[in-house]
């Protein structure tokens, strides 16, 4: 038995239609209350669920920053290997115009032959003379680092380079002329 059926002292009771509607009242504000509270039992399941997938995004993210680092230090890694391989051959064909040039054969001769511009063939010997004026110290260095990976470069030098009898170099001179030094 409810509270509102039971008599009112001094009162008398209530008409069943003011009974019948209070108690729809407190149906309406129980059902309201309920809705409530399953209400906010889905926002903090929906809550949680989205802080799970936060956690998932971060760790995910946080992953492929590692992954994408690793794959950008082998790229670095590539690129010094092929830098340095490229340098090696570049010494190689440096020291293959040179020894052409020093066998007799003019710039423009060296660079028809090798089928590269004079500017390009003059660059290659005044590599092979640079590293030739370099201090021993640098130059012994330079080579020991290098013949790990290149026996030929050593075969590829012009003799003349290291009995101190250079050949002459053509330059071009200020007017555009050749001229030898």
């Amino acid at each position: 038995m409810d509270s509102t059926d039971k008599p009112r002292r001094g009162g008398g009771s209530r008409p069943p239609e003011v009974v019948e509607r209070l108690q729809r009242s407190r149906d309406r504000l129980r059902d309201r209350r309920a809705a409530q509270r399953d209400r906010e039992r889905l926002v903090g399941a929906a809550v949680k669920e989205f802080i799970v997938a936060w956690q998932a995004i971060i760790r995910i993210e946080q992953s492929c920053d590692s992954e994408i680092a690793d794959l950008q230090q082998q790229i670095l890694d590539a690129k010094a290997r092929a830098q340095t391989a490229i340098a090696e051959h570049h010494q190689q064909q440096a020291a293959a115009a040179a020894a052409i040039r020093a066998h007799g054969h003019s710039d423009e001769e060296t660079a028809e032959l090798l089928e590269i511009t004079v500017k390009q063939t003059r660059q290659l010997i005044a590599a092979v003379d640079a590293e030739s004026t370099r201090p021993a110290r640098t130059r012994d260095k330079l080579n020991r680092t290098s013949q790990g990976s290149s026996e030929t470069n050593t075969e590829a030098q012009p003799e003349a380079s290291s009995t101190g009898n250079e050949p002459p170099v053509a330059r071009l001179a200020d007017d555009g002329s050749d001229q030898t030094r």
